[in-house]
């Protein structure tokens, strides 16, 4: 967590820890509200600050305050159209897992199998050889 500093009423504190917002801090403000209170360190978005670096260059991606958010989902069904793409998204996780566990499987059968085709060869190289 971030040092605090001395209360500035010009630098904003971030809304988790209260670590003041300055230069030198990875932050991101509240895309929708544009608040000045709506600040929060990268620390306590448990964002890496090569993560908080891509999402600063990337504008397409926005982040939202717990109010903007909650304010976003209420609109038209927004929380059951999230629900539903969270659902296919587990869907499709689920599957992912099913078909790498597959292939693991797979590719330990091909092992197993080429293992065993060694051993069969030297088998019947011993037994060229006179022995059993």
């Amino acid at each position: 967590m971030h040092e605090k500093g001395k209360f500035d009423p010009n630098v904003p504190p971030c809304t988790r820890c209260g670590c003041f917002i300055t230069d030198d801090v990875g932050a991101l403000q509240c895309d929708r509200c544009k608040a000045t209170d709506k600040w929060k360190c990268a620390d306590c978005l448990c964002i890496s600050l090569e993560v908080y670096d891509g999402l600063e260059e990337c504008k397409e991606i926005c982040w939202m305050c717990s109010d903007c958010t909650g304010k976003v989902l209420e609109k038209k069904g927004g929380k059951d159209k999230v629900l539903a793409m969270l659902e296919k998204l587990m869907d499709k996780i689920c599957g992912l897992e099913e078909r790498l566990q597959q292939k693991v499987d797979v590719k330990k059968w091909e092992e197993l199998e080429s293992n065993m085709n060694k051993w069969l060869q030297q088998k019947a190289d011993l037994k060229m050889l006179g022995g059993t």
